[in-house]
């Protein structure tokens, strides 16, 4: 199958260093360990069944998909694994029995629609996930797509995602009924209004932190009240950076955010975030305003007035 986009120069170069990292480890010169970790944080699982049996995890970035991609992915299903994928609860499509010698090849084509599996596993920041019906509900207050797809772009090959203590998960939700389950990520973001003075209003955010299931679930907490659109990425940023800085690194079993909370209680967390926050904003290098994928996509409610059930 061929794809004329031209692969993104630094996708080109993380395929680049996976080939030599993959030459050195087949040819002995690279520890097991040292090589499960970088093919960890590239998307790249070893399967149980032994042998170069891999899985490949792709990010699919809020679950949007484009024609072009979808081709490709049954292209890379039917060449390199068994024909059919998995599509993942965090919106990930994976494709087992993937032998590691095809690894690079399946990057480029993968890259060649603008998907990539970097940090799909690992200690990194996972797929963001946003609401199923973004672009289209009735009852959202903004269009999450372009927000995600910013944060997505943001954060990926931040220095801050690559070596977190444990894996960090970032949801966004159009409205209070929170398709997306803010309650249970590490960062949950859901669309907000808030009045103004002059009786009209603004949109923005309601950001939670430190949600999550498995051992010692939490329900995520409140950061403040409302967070204007043009903080939003720091804010998110903030919490990443909190995370790296005060993270439990000897216990992965205690090393997720939720486990950050129960160590410093809600109230010092949040504190360290906002000042996290602050720091970003007063940093000349941080870029001020509206991140320039929504300028482009535009962040409007859908306003469709069919009856849609969000649940």
């Amino acid at each position: 199958m061929t794809i004329s986009r031209e692969i993104d120069p630094a996708a080109k170069a993380d395929i680049e260093k996976f080939e030599r990292m993959l030459e050195l480890y087949l040819n002995g010169e690279l520890e097991e360990d040292r090589f499960r970790i970088f093919r960890l944080n590239n998307g790249i699982y070893g399967q149980r069944q032994g042998g170069h049996n891999q899985m490949v995890r792709v990010k699919i970035p809020y679950g949007r998909l484009q024609p072009e991609q979808l081709e490709m992915l049954a292209y890379i299903a039917e060449t390199y694994s068994r024909g059919w994928a998995h599509i993942t609860t965090r919106q990930n499509i994976q494709l087992h029995f993937v032998q590691l010698e095809n690894i690079p090849q399946v990057m480029r084509d993968l890259n060649s629609v603008g998907l990539t599996t970097r940090e799909a596993c690992g200690d990194t920041v996972r797929n963001i996930t946003g609401c199923h019906l973004a672009g289209a509900c009735p009852y959202e207050v903004l269009d999450i797509s372009p927000w995600a797809e910013a944060t997505f772009r943001h954060l990926l090959r931040n220095p801050y995602s690559q070596r977190l203590p444990r894996k960090f998960k970032i949801n966004f939700s159009g409205c209070a009924t929170d398709c997306g389950q803010a309650m249970f990520n590490d960062v949950g973001v859901i669309a907000v209004m808030r009045p103004r003075e002059d009786g009209t209003v603004e949109p923005g955010f309601r950001v939670f932190f430190a949600g999550g299931l498995g051992a010692n679930p939490h329900a995520a907490q409140a950061l403040e009240e409302f967070t204007p659109r043009e903080q939003l990425l720091p804010t998110i940023e903030a919490a990443l950076r909190t995370f790296d800085h005060y993270g439990n690194r000897d216990n992965k079993l205690r090393a997720r955010m939720k486990w950050l909370l129960d160590t410093m209680g809600v109230d010092e967390l949040r504190e360290r975030i906002l000042k996290e926050r602050k720091l970003l904003l007063a940093a000349t290098t941080w870029a001020e305003g509206i991140p320039e994928t929504v300028q482009q996509e535009g962040d409007g409610p859908a306003g469709v007035s069919t009856a849609v059930d969000p649940t």
